[in-house]
């Protein structure tokens, strides 16, 4: 009888240890979620950055500010960020004809201008040369 009581309360001291790690790696998995959130929209933004590098390789320009995405095939309703907002892209014709900016808002939401936490798509050196 003592036994049975004995393996009750060990699996009771099991489970109190488990939901004790458990509960202690809550933030942690919050952080997992960010860095897995800012990942992905890393991923997206150097795809759109590259298509709009090859679109601009074989146009001799980049979209204009005002073209944007449409140029791709894309709407600025359908590109948006992991946190539901459209990314920032900004022709820089007047740096080159294939100069262009284009970042996410980052988690914090507020146009930093690429700065901050934005999400910057930025082009290799090998690439702007």
């Amino acid at each position: 009888m003592k036994k049975k009581y004995l393996r009750i309360v060990m699996i009771f001291l099991i489970l109190i240890v488990a939901g004790i790690v458990f509960i202690s790696r809550m933030p942690r998995l919050d952080s997992d979620v960010a860095a897995f959130q800012h990942g992905e929209n890393s991923a997206t933004i150097s795809s759109l950055g590259t298509a709009i590098e090859m679109w601009g390789r074989k146009h001799g320009r980049v979209p204009t500010d005002e073209e944007k995405f449409s140029v791709l095939g894309l709407s600025v309703r359908t590109i948006a960020d992991g946190w539901q907002r459209p990314f920032i892209y900004k022709s820089q014709r007047t740096q080159g004809p294939q100069a262009f900016l284009l970042y996410s808002l980052g988690p914090n939401g507020i146009d930093e201008g690429g700065h901050g936490d934005d999400i910057v798509y930025r082009r290799e050196r090998s690439e702007q040369n």
